[in-house]
This record gives structure tokens, C-alpha cells and sequence, in this order.
């Protein structure tokens, strides 16, 4: 039993001076603009006790969703995620649709106020042509109710995540939005590309 009770507390310790780490390497990244990997990310955020996409603290953000045009990515964050400032991403088709994910809904159309439902969303825009964002839109509204599956590799498979949709669609017009060589394509990873503005942020 004795040993066994020193074997947990030296794991505990390890775990503790891994989370602290991976805390000092993500602070790091911050400064020096930079996106850290995800499993820093999700160290950093376990050793403060955060795990999964975050819970939304219930008060509304106040996205202006007017400016929004076709093309334009959706970005949504709450507070508690082990990876990333924002967790979840969909693509603007106009006429108040967003092509958007769900685990047990696969792709489908959603209305944009849904991003309201945020503690903060952002609206993107990509540094395209419209006929360029016209083709990505109507090649993800080509995929809906095609799977939700977050493991699926970077490749072009039929298998989706929102933020591998996007990427797919603009990336099949010449666009990579690339800004880290990740195995996942975070939210984050779009918010930092050089190929985006930033339109407009809220917080609740």
C-alpha cells in the first residue's frame, strides 16, 4: 500500500511539473505571437482545471452579425476551453445560414444568431475574390449531412470538423488558411492566418 501511495504522489508531482510547463510554454507563445501546439494547449488548460470545448456562462454576446457576408467565417468561444481562445467555427452562406458541425448532427445549416449563444464570436473575413468565396460556400453546402468525425486527418476525406470543413472549402480555391502545421486545424489556427481580417468581435 506504502508503495503504491508513493508511486500516485510521484505521478502527481510529474503531472504537476508537466502542466506547469506546458503553462510556461504557452505564456511564451502568447508573447511572442505565436500559436502554440495543441498539446501545450491542452496541459496548460488541464493543469488549470479546464477541459473539452468550455461551457457558456449564459450571458449573450453582442456580435454584430450586419456585416456579415458570404464567405465570412464565425468563430465562437467560451470560457473553460483546453484549446483555445475560440472553439468552434462556421461558414457564412448568406441569407442568415451558416454552414455549421455537430458530433451528432454532422453538417448542416444553422441560423447565425445561433453565435450568439458565445461567451465571444468574431466574424473573419477571408482575403478572396467573390467568386473564390462563392465556389468555398457552395462546395460546403455540397457536404451537408456528411459526418462529424474530430479525428478525421487534414485530408480531403468526407469526414468533417467545422474547422476542417472551412479549411477544405477555401483551401480548393487556392486559399490556405494555414497558420499552423497542427494534425488539427483549430479555430485559433484560422483566427491567426494572414489571409484573414478580423471584422468584428463581443464578448457577453
Amino acid at each position: 500500500m506504502r508503495k503504491l501511495i508513493a508511486a500516485i504522489v510521484l505521478l502527481l508531482l510529474f503531472l504537476m511539473l508537466v502542466f506547469k510547463e506546458a503553462q510556461k510554454k504557452q505564456d511564451l507563445a502568447v508573447v511572442q505571437g505565436e500559436t502554440p501546439s495543441l498539446l501545450v494547449l491542452a496541459l496548460a488548460a488541464a493543469g488549470r482545471g479546464e477541459f473539452g470545448s468550455g461551457e457558456f456562462q449564459g450571458r449573450l454576446n453582442k456580435l454584430d452579425l450586419s456585416l456579415l457576408e458570404p464567405g465570412d467565417i464565425l468563430l465562437g468561444g467560451n470560457h473553460g476551453s483546453s484549446y483555445g481562445i475560440f472553439t468552434h467555427a462556421g461558414l457564412y452562406a448568406g441569407d442568415n445560414q451558416v454552414v455549421d458541425m455537430g458530433a451528432s448532427s454532422g453538417v448542416y445549416l444553422t441560423e447565425a444568431q445561433d453565435y450568439y449563444n458565445y461567451d465571444w464570436a468574431a466574424i473573419l473575413r477571408v482575403k478572396a475574390g467573390s467568386g473564390q468565396k462563392k465556389a468555398a460556400v457552395d462546395y460546403a453546402l455540397s457536404q451537408t449531412g456528411k459526418p462529424f468525425f474530430i479525428l478525421a486527418p487534414r485530408k480531403e476525406d468526407g469526414l468533417w470538423y467545422c474547422t476542417k470543413l472551412i479549411y477544405h472549402s477555401y483551401l480548393r480555391q487556392g486559399i490556405n488558411l494555414e497558420s499552423a502545421k497542427e494534425y488539427w486545424i483549430l479555430p485559433d489556427s484560422l483566427l491567426k492566418s494572414s489571409l484573414i481580417d478580423v471584422i468584428c468581435y463581443s464578448r457577453g
